[in-house]
């Protein structure tokens, strides 16, 4: 069997001739694995036997160009092509008619010609539940498939194309590749293409357990994700996707605990290697093999239908958090598959993250958007996610019955208080009243503990003092002074009145 130099070289083959189906009869003719495998006139079972010896792991396999040839070459000769972009960092409007709404949301996404403190590639839709911000960002994804699609076949196994309008998106160029990822299992992104569509998409959860109904990408485990970040010494932006990946975790989570899933069968077993309490194999990535025919090795015997372990220096494995695992998921799966010149559509992955952690989170977007030259669509309720970001990349979304409006912010978000955030964004009503009632009741029960304004102060901060805030402090003292203010006028008015 043959396989070609490296996933270039099957480009190239799709560029050079004239139909998917004169491709694939080349690679017939040379007998290539990657045809055999795609197209079965090989069973899966020989596959399997002939890529698990060492002939293919150690041999065909021995260059990280030849494992990017088998992991990706396929997806060129099945699919129709599309220009290939540098950068993704290109301006664009959307206008959609969305379900529900009477008037179509319409949004301009810029990014500054010059270089700024803050990078412009990620933009946040924020608004309340109801507004549209997730529905806007799948007829998104649709417009930039039915532009990439010279077909009339139907793109998505899961979504019509009558569902999307070509018009969403103004012209601009297709991504090399869009990912999304969704906190929400029913969120309206499709999950599938099919396997010959120009658009090159990835569906994944930020947090659910694959299931077989999900896409194959997926149901791709830590452990699998690890493995082609391990085998791929592509550059991006000087850097190899493992040390980006190794860069990005370390402040979260050390190395040292953090495990790689080795196959029991393995013949050639890593050193280092150490076995828990119910016989499973792992790794630490804090002790990957050095050697070039050790690290082919370690390639093979990556097992990977396991997910990731977090095993402690006493050898107990431990479950990671929800935020931790949503980070760990999102750096793995993002940086395995993303392209030079990717879109990435994010929502709400503010979900299942403490709002201490969202700010790492961000970081590690921003990381990985600057290494691959993408940009990013984030859908979200969350301040945190808002303050960073430059004001210029936040469009607020609102709905007046069922009139949307998509405007920007009237204050320098990056960096900005949660609050000042809330504020300027929601301009939440029902909450300023609530919290105006609570000051109410406490300037109230302060007046019954003293007449003296500076003791009744002392009661509150004394009392309640670890569960309120500067501003709300402010509040409760202006409510007790102009208190005090109104029994004067009260009391002279009353003596007047003697008088």
């Amino acid at each position: 069997m043959t396989l070609l130099s490296d996933d270039s070289t099957y480009r190239e083959l799709a560029e050079w001739s004239s139909s998917i189906q004169e491709r694939w009869a080349i690679l017939l003719a040379a007998n290539d694995i990657n045809q055999a495998r795609v197209q079965q006139t090989i069973t899966p079972t020989i596959i399997e036997q002939v890529t698990s010896t060492d002939v293919f792991t150690l041999g065909v396999m021995r260059s990280s160009s030849a494992y990017r040839a088998y992991a990706k070459g396929a997806r060129y000769v099945t699919s129709q092509l599309t220009p290939w972009i540098s950068d993704a960092r290109e301006a664009f409007e959307v206008k959609a008619r969305l379900s529900g709404f009477d008037e179509s949301h319409e949004a301009s996404f810029e990014f500054g010609g010059s270089v700024t403190l803050v990078s412009d590639r990620v933009h946040v839709l924020i608004g309340k539940n109801g507004t549209g911000k997730s529905q806007l960002l799948n007829q998104v994804l649709g417009s930039l498939a039915l532009k990439a699609d010279s077909g009339d076949s139907q793109i998505f196994l899961d979504k019509s194309n009558l569902t999307f309008s070509k018009d969403t998106v103004s012209d601009r160029s297709i991504p090399n590749a869009v990912l999304v990822f969704s906190a929400d299992d029913d969120a309206p992104f499709p999950r599938r293409t099919r396997l010959d569509t120009a658009l090159d998409y990835s569906y994944f959860s930020f947090s659910a357990v694959p299931t077989e109904t999900s896409s194959d990408l997926e149901r791709h485990s830590l452990g699998r994700a690890l493995r082609d970040l391990l085998r791929d010494d592509t550059r991006l932006n000087g850097r190899t996707r493992f040390e980006i990946f190794k860069d990005v975790v370390n402040p979260v989570l050390r190395l040292s605990v953090l495990h790689l899933p080795i196959k029991r069968t393995s013949r050639h077993l890593p050193a280092g290697a150490v076995h828990d309490a119910g016989g499973n194999t792992w790794l630490s990535l804090s002790n990957m093999p050095g050697g070039e025919q050790q690290s082919l090795y370690l390639g093979a015997a990556v097992d990977t239908d396991r997910d990731v372990g977090l095993i402690d220096s006493s050898g107990r494995e431990f479950p990671p958090s929800s935020g931790q695992r949503v980070y760990l998921r999102f750096a793995a799966q993002a940086l395995s598959v993303i392209a030079q010149g990717s879109l990435l559509i994010l929502d709400e992955p503010e979900t299942h993250l403490h709002p201490n952690f969202v700010s790492e989170f961000m970081t590690l977007l921003h990381q990985i958007l600057e290494a691959t030259n993408s940009i990013a669509l984030v859908a979200t309720h969350s301040p945190y996610v808002v303050r960073e970001v430059p004001s210029a990349c936040v469009h607020v979304v609102t709905r007046n019955r069922n009139i949307p409006s998509i405007t920007g912010v009237h204050l320098r978000t990056l960096g900005a208080s949660v609050s000042s955030i809330s504020d300027a964004v929601f301009g939440d009503p029902t909450a300023k009243k609530f919290h105006r009632m609570i000051a109410k009741q406490l300037a109230r029960q302060a007046g019954k503990v003293s007449e003296d304004e500076e003791t009744q102060i002392a009661w509150v901060i004394d009392s309640f003092g670890h569960e309120l805030n500067t501003e709300m402090l402010s509040t409760i003292r202006f409510l007790l002074t102009q208190h005090s203010a109104d029994e004067s006028e009260t009391d002279e008015g009353s003596d007047d009145a003697r008088d």
